[in-house]
């Protein structure tokens, strides 16, 4: 038998009971939920970097940057990787896309993004279809928020009620080549 996890060492409770922790606890299992989504689109990233699909990537840690940069012809682009809600809106599958916080010396206006901080949004879908899988769409083709200029509307679609939804793309390298050269 393998040794113990660090995690079940940490916790002092084996690893069940903390599997049994994390899916009594909501706000905690969104949270895991994140990281899963991070991990399924690291390794998707991995593949199109075997496939020579991309150059390169890699996570970026730090609070408040991307979740992910990648090196695509030559050059570096920032994505950010979210959840799908697991209720439709009018009926139509909807992005979570604000921040859970904000620093205090910006205001309430930080907690939505600036499509200047990442060039694409990859959305993953399993809220919805119960698969590990993307829509990936470029932050400039996203609407502006309505209060705070200069942010994204938060209320993010994949509905075709909205005027970016030609723009979603099935692929990372597609939704690559719409956002503008600079």
């Amino acid at each position: 038998m393998a040794g113990e996890h660090p995690l079940e060492k940490m916790f002092a409770l084996p690893a069940p009971s903390i599997l049994d922790v994390i899916q009594r606890n909501n706000r905690l299992l969104m949270a895991v939920k994140g990281g899963i989504a991070q991990e399924h689109l690291r390794q998707y990233l991995v593949g199109l970097r075997d496939l020579r699909e991309i150059t390169d990537f890699g996570l970026l840690i730090e609070e408040g940057k991307p979740d992910f940069w990648v090196l695509w012809e030559g050059r570096n682009y920032f994505v950010e990787c979210k959840n799908v809600q697991r209720t439709l809106r009018r009926g139509e599958i909807t992005v979570d896309f604000m921040r859970t916080r904000y620093a205090k010396t910006v205001g309430p206006q930080g907690r939505f993004y600036k499509s200047s901080e990442f060039h694409v949004l990859a959305a993953c879908l399993f809220n919805q279809s119960g698969k590990w899988e993307f829509r990936f769409i470029p932050t400039g083709k996203l609407a502006p928020h309505k209060e705070y200029r200069g942010r994204l509307d938060n209320k993010v679609s994949l509905g075709q009620s909205t005027v970016y939804f030609s723009h979603w793309c099935a692929d990372l390298v597609s939704s690559l080549r719409l956002v503008p050269k600079r």
